[in-house]
C-alpha cells in the first residue's frame, strides 16, 4: 500500500491538477461562469457598501436590477468575497476561481477525513477522495463544463456532513453540533444537494437502524434547515415571483438531461462515469469481505442509474417532487459517494489481488480505458490540427502497459510500487480526459470579451420577475435600453431629481406642475413600495417592460420607493439566530458531557 510520505505528496499533485485550470484562470463552464461573475460583481460591490447580505442586485440587466440572490444561495459568493479582498482582486473572475479551486481542496480534504473515519486507514482513505476529486460528475461536468459555482460548493461540504454521521452513529463528542453545522453548509452552498444527499441518509440509515441515530438525524438535518433559515425562508417565498419554473419546463427539463438524450452536449463523459462506476461495481462483487453498507450502496447505485435513463421518464411524471433537482444529473452526487466507499473499501484487495482475480481486475481497468479513448474519440478531429489528442492518447498507452506488465507476464510477482503506479496513473487518466475538452476550447475559442461580465451585464433568464414581459427580458434589448437611457432611468428626468439610488431603496425630488406619471429605472415585484411626502403611494409594474411606476401629485414631492424585508427575510433571520445561540449552548453542553 502507500506510504504516508508517498499518499501525501501524490494527494498533493492530483489536487494542485485538479485545481490548475481555475488558478490559471482557464475554468469557463459554458455561459454558467459569465452569469456567476456577474452575480458576483454585484454581490462583492454591495457588500462592500456596508450591505450585509445583497439579495437584489441593484446594478444589473443595465441598472434594472435582479431578484437573482433571493434565490441562488450566498455561501459560495461570501467566500468568493473572502478570497477578493484576501488576494486584493476584488469583484473580478480571479476571486471567483479561486473560490472555485478551494471547493475542490475543501472536497478532497473532506472526503479524505470522512474515508479515514469509515475506514480507519489513511491510505485507504486517500484512494478514496481521489476517486471523490476526480469522478467525472464532480470535476468535469459541475466544475469545468458548467462551473457551476453553487453546486462545487455544495459537493464540497457533503464529506463533512458524512463525516458528521459517522461520529454520530458512533455518539462521538460535538457529533450533532458538527451534523448541524456541516447540513447547513450545505443549504447555504446549493440546498438542491440535500435532496439526493438525504435519500444517501435515510438509506444508510435504514441499513443501520437505531431510534437514537434516526432521532439524532432528524435533529441534525432540522437545526441545519434552522441555520439556514435566513436563506430558505425568502428562497421559497421569492421563487413563485420569478420564472424558474418556466426556466424548468424548458431547457433543464428532466427529459433533456438523462444519459441518452440528444440534447446532452456532455455523453461521452456520462458514458465515462457511468462505465466507470459499473466496473467499479464489478470490482465490488470479487471480495467477500464484510461491509455493512457496501450492498445497499450497490442496490441504491443501480436504482441512481435507472434515473438517469430515459426509461426513469414515468417515474419523474409520477413522482413531481424529483422535478425539484431540474435535471437527473443532479443524482450524480451519489455516484460520487459511492464509488468514494468503494474504492476505499476495496483498495487493499484492488491492489494485492493475484491470480484469477488480478486477472479480471486488469481486464476490467484496460476495458475502463478503452471505452474512455473510444469515447473520446468524436472530438479528436476538432483539435487533432493542434495536436491535442497526443496527452490523453500518450496517459492511456502508458496505463495500459503499466496493466499489462503488472499483471499478466509470465512469472511476474505482483508489486505493490507497481500497483500504486497504476492506480495513480488510472486517476490521473481519468482527470486527462477530463481537462483534454477545456483545454481544446482555449485554443479554438478567443478570450471572452471583458465587457460579458460588467457589473451592468444581463442576468439569466430564470430570475426574470414574472411581472416583467420575456419579450423585453432579453440580453440585446436590454443593452438597447441602458444604452438609450444609462442605468439610473427616471422617464420625467427633467422634473425629477435623483436624492439617492441604493439596493432596494430610491429617494427622489418632483417639482411637477400637474400630476405627471413616473417610471422608474428597476424591474417590479411584488413587494416594492413607495411613500410621497410621507403618504403610501400605490406602485405597480409598467405594462410594456415591468418598470416601477407610480403617479406624481402637482406641486414638490419627495418620493421614496423601498422593498421592505419580507416577513420571510424577518421571521429567517430570527430563526437562525436563536438556532446559532442553542447550537453554542448545545456547544458548551457537550463540553461537559463525558465521552462515552
Amino acid at each position: 500500500m502507500l506510504t504516508m510520505k508517498r499518499s501525501t505528496i501524490f494527494s498533493a499533485v492530483l489536487v494542485t491538477l485538479c485545481t490548475l485550470p481555475f488558478i490559471l484562470g482557464s475554468a469557463r463552464g459554458i455561459d454558467f461562469q459569465l452569469a456567476h461573475q456577474r452575480w458576483f460583481a454585484n454581490f462583492y460591490s454591495q457588500l462592500s457598501a456596508g450591505e450585509i447580505y445583497p439579495r437584489w442586485l441593484l446594478s444589473i440587466n443595465g441598472g434594472l436590477g435582479s431578484p437573482a440572490l433571493f434565490i441562488y444561495a450566498p455561501l459560495p459568493f461570501y467566500i468568493a468575497s473572502l478570497c477578493g479582498w484576501i488576494m486584493g482582486t476584488g469583484p473580478g473572475g480571479s476571486s471567483l476561481d479561486a473560490a472555485a479551486a478551494l471547493s475542490l481542496i475543501v472536497s478532497y480534504s473532506g472526503a479524505y477525513f470522512w474515508l479515514k473515519a469509515r475506514t480507519g486507514s489513511s491510505e485507504q482513505a486517500g484512494w478514496g477522495a481521489a476517486a471523490y476529486l476526480v469522478f467525472p460528475y464532480h470535476l468535469y461536468l459541475e466544475a469545468l463544463h458548467f462551473y457551476a459555482f453553487a453546486e462545487m460548493w455544495g459537493v464540497a461540504c457533503t464529506p463533512l456532513l458524512l463525516l458528521s454521521w459517522e461520529l454520530l452513529k458512533r455518539n462521538s463528542k460535538y457529533s450533532s453540533l458538527m451534523a448541524s453545522i456541516a447540513s447547513g453548509l450545505v443549504m447555504l452552498s446549493h440546498p438542491l444537494t440535500m435532496i439526493p444527499l438525504g435519500l444517501f441518509l435515510i438509506w444508510d440509515l435504514a441499513v443501520s437502524w437505531t431510534s437514537r441515530r434516526a432521532l439524532s438525524l432528524m435533529g441534525a438535518l432540522s437545526a441545519g434547515a434552522m441555520l439556514a433559515a435566513f436563506y430558505l425562508l425568502p428562497a421559497f417565498e421569492i421563487g413563485p415571483l420569478v420564472a424558474s419554473r418556466e426556466f424548468v419546463q424548458g431547457d433543464f427539463h428532466f427529459s433533456k438531461r438523462t444519459l441518452f438524450s440528444p440534447e446532452a452536449q456532455y455523453f461521452a463523459f456520462r458514458a465515462m462515469e457511468e462505465i466507470t462506476l459499473l466496473c467499479s461495481m464489478a470490482a465490488l462483487l470479487l471480495f467477500k469481505r464484510k461491509d455493512a453498507l457496501l450492498r445497499p450502496v450497490l442496490i441504491l447505485v443501480l436504482f441512481i442509474q435507472f434515473l438517469v435513463t430515459p426509461l426513469a421518464h414515468p417515474l419523474w411524471h409520477l413522482i413531481t417532487p424529483l422535478q425539484l433537482l431540474q435535471t437527473p444529473t443532479r443524482f450524480g452526487i451519489l455516484l460520487n459517494i459511492a464509488l468514494a466507499i468503494m474504492v476505499s473499501t476495496r483498495a487493499p484487495g484492488f491492489l494485492q489481488a493475484e491470480g484469477p482475480r488480478a486477472a479480471i481486475l486488469s481486464t476490467i481497468s484496460i476495458l475502463v480505458l478503452i471505452s474512455s479513448i473510444i469515447l473520446t474519440v468524436p472530438l479528436l478531429p476538432q483539435a487533432a490540427s493542434y495536436g491535442l489528442f497526443l496527452p490523453p492518447i500518450t496517459v492511456g498507452i502508458v496505463v495500459g502497459w503499466c496493466l499489462l506488465t503488472a499483471r499478466y507476464p509470465r512469472g511476474y510477482r505482483w508489486k505493490s510500487s507497481t500497483s500504486e503506479v497504476t492506480a495513480a496513473l488510472l486517476l490521473l487518466c481519468l482527470y486527462a480526459f477530463q481537462v483534454y475538452p477545456i483545454v481544446n476550447e482555449l485554443v479554438l475559442s478567443p478570450a471572452r470579451p471583458a465587457e460579458d461580465s460588467a457589473l451592468t451585464a444581463f442576468c439569466r433568464p430564470e430570475y426574470r420577475p414574472l411581472s416583467v414581459p420575456s419579450a423585453f427580458y432579453t440580453a440585446s434589448t436590454i443593452a438597447e435600453f441602458q444604452q438609450q437611457h444609462g442605468t439610473h432611468y427616471i422617464s420625467a428626468s427633467e422634473r425629477v431629481h435623483i436624492l439617492d439610488w441604493s439596493p432596494r431603496s430610491i429617494s427622489l425630488s418632483a417639482e411637477t406642475p400637474a400630476e405627471i406619471p413616473l417610471t422608474i429605472g428597476q424591474f417590479y415585484m411584488q413587494g416594492w413600495t413607495a411613500h410621497i411626502n410621507e403618504v403610501v403611494t400605490p406602485v405597480w409594474p409598467d405594462p410594456d417592460r415591468g418598470l416601477i411606476s407610480l403617479t406624481v401629485p402637482a406641486g414638490s414631492s419627495r418620493i421614496d420607493i423601498r422593498l421592505p424585508e419580507y416577513r420571510s427575510e424577518q421571521a429567517g433571520e430570527i430563526i437562525s439566530l436563536i438556532t446559532c445561540f442553542l447550537l453554542l449552548g448545545g456547544c458548551v453542553f457537550n463540553s461537559r458531557r463525558p465521552v462515552r
